[in-house]
Order: C-alpha cells, then sequence, then structure tokens
C-alpha cells in the first residue's frame, strides 16, 4: 500500500503538481507509521490543504504532531517498530569516499555526535579543514588504529623538520 491507495487525494494532488515529490514521501513515510487505517483516513482528508501551504520541512513537523495526538496509544510500538528496523549501510561514491548512514535511537545518535564534535575541537593551529571535515575524519578513525588513511588536503602549512627528518604528514 503507499500514497495512490491510501491517501488518494495527495497522490491526487502530487499528478497534478500541487505538490512535490518530497512532501509525497514524506506523506508516505508517515502512512507507515500510522497503524489505525481511520487514522489513515484522516490523514488522506486533511493532509492536502496542509501540504500545499506549508514547506517540506514543516510539513514533516506537521505530520510528526499529527501521528503524536492521532495515535498516542501507538507511541510505545511505533518506538518499538524503529528499533527493530535499526540499520547501518555504506554507499561507496566517486575518488575514495563512501556515504555511511545510521537508523539507530536518537540516544545513541546524540552520543555519536558529541563525541566526534569533542574529537574534532581539538586542532591544530595550521588545521584549515571545517569543523564537518574534521568530524569526517574522527569517524574515520572509529574504525581502529592500524586502518590506511589519506594525508591533509594539499595547502596545510608545513610542519617543522624533527631532528633533521621530516615530521610524518598527520594522517585523518
Amino acid at each position: 500500500m503507499g500514497v495512490r491507495a491510501e491517501t488518494p487525494d495527495a497522490w491526487d494532488a502530487w499528478r497534478a503538481g500541487d505538490i512535490n515529490l518530497d512532501k509525497a514521501e514524506r506523506i508516505s513515510k508517515t502512512l507507515i507509521r500510522l497503524v489505525r487505517d481511520n487514522s489513515k483516513a484522516l490523514l488522506n482528508a486533511v493532509v492536502v490543504d496542509v501540504a500545499v501551504c506549508k514547506t517540506g520541512e514543516l510539513l514533516g513537523r506537521w505530520l510528526n504532531q499529527f501521528v503524536a495526538r492521532i495515535e498516542p496509544d501507538q507511541q510505545d510500538e511505533r518506538i518499538h517498530r524503529s528499533l527493530a528496523d535499526r540499520c547501518v549501510s555504506v554507499r561507496p561514491d566517486l575518488d575514495g569516499v563512501s556515504f555511511l548512514s545510521a537508523a539507530l535511537s536518537s540516544l545513541d545518535a546524540a552520543a555519536i555526535h558529541r563525541v566526534l564534535t569533542a574529537i574534532a575541537a581539538v586542532t591544530d593551529p595550521g588545521d584549515t579543514r571545517t569543523l564537518q571535515q574534521r568530524r569526517g575524519c574522527a569517524g574515520g578513525r572509529a574504525a581502529g588504529p592500524g586502518q590506511q588513511r589519506l594525508p591533509q588536503p594539499v595547502g596545510r602549512r608545513r610542519r617543522r623538520q624533527h631532528r633533521g627528518r621530516p615530521r610524518r604528514r598527520r594522517l585523518c
């Protein structure tokens, strides 16, 4: 099932161009979260009027509130379902870069965010990387010692030589 079958008004609005694909996907994800058929019918009755006048971000917030307001008794079930669907995936991209995605509990995600930010906050005076770049390197270091790393981007200041030998380049 999906938007076409369970919220035909939203489907018609998307086909007519009244709502964009982002909004239609947000509505579809909300349908998955709803448990009862009467909640889905109510969503169908009101969502198009809301979706037309809101941005995708604001529609997403409205949909979250809708779910919490209409089916508050199903919150525990939604949490258990979400935790059962936890996963981590890696999608390789060009030039040796990959995208790491994770669906995990908000508490775990917040803890990872804090740790990566704390590691990235410690920087050398000549480090020209942005905080986000340093966080990416910190996430790569989580793979453990001995993993192959790429050197810092070109353009960093050279470090002084130590005891007549060049210092090793700091790896990411």
